[in-house]
């Protein structure tokens, strides 16, 4: 499970198909798209002040412009990103928990990421949404 945030109806969507022995598939993929798993997804996404009481982590939209002004502040905040070391921890009698970690410098390469997609949903006036 993971975050996507795209531009809504982005021009540059393209529909791809797939096929195998179960049949064929179209799906979109979009090169614009962020996506990351849950959990880098919340510290990005808290770096950038989502959830601030208006919107909702799980899946919100938002205005590219107030998007962008968001991911610059972030960008510009200069907070350490030294990312976390992978984890493995036996509980007894129980499941093994993996966290796979995050790399030093993610968060800001995400964030990025971000400040390239808000920029193209202005120019072709769109919003920014997460799900």
């Amino acid at each position: 499970m993971g975050l996507v945030i795209s531009m809504s109806d982005s021009p540059f969507a393209q529909k791809k198909t797939y096929s195998d022995d179960d049949g064929e598939y179209t799906f979109t993929e979009d090169p614009t798209e962020v996506q990351m798993n849950y959990s880098n997804a919340r510290v990005v996404m808290q770096r950038i002040g989502i959830p601030d009481g208006r919107y909702e982590f799980e899946m919100g939209t938002m205005d590219a412009t107030e998007f962008l002004v968001r991911v610059i502040r972030a960008i510009h905040a200069d907070v350490p990103d030294e990312g976390i070391c992978a984890t493995v921890n036996k509980i007894p009698d129980g499941p093994t928990v993996y966290d796979m970690g995050r790399r030093e410098g993610y968060t800001n390469q995400r964030l990025m990421q971000m400040k390239d997609l808000a920029e193209k949903a202005i120019c072709h006036n769109r919003f920014i949404g997460w799900a």
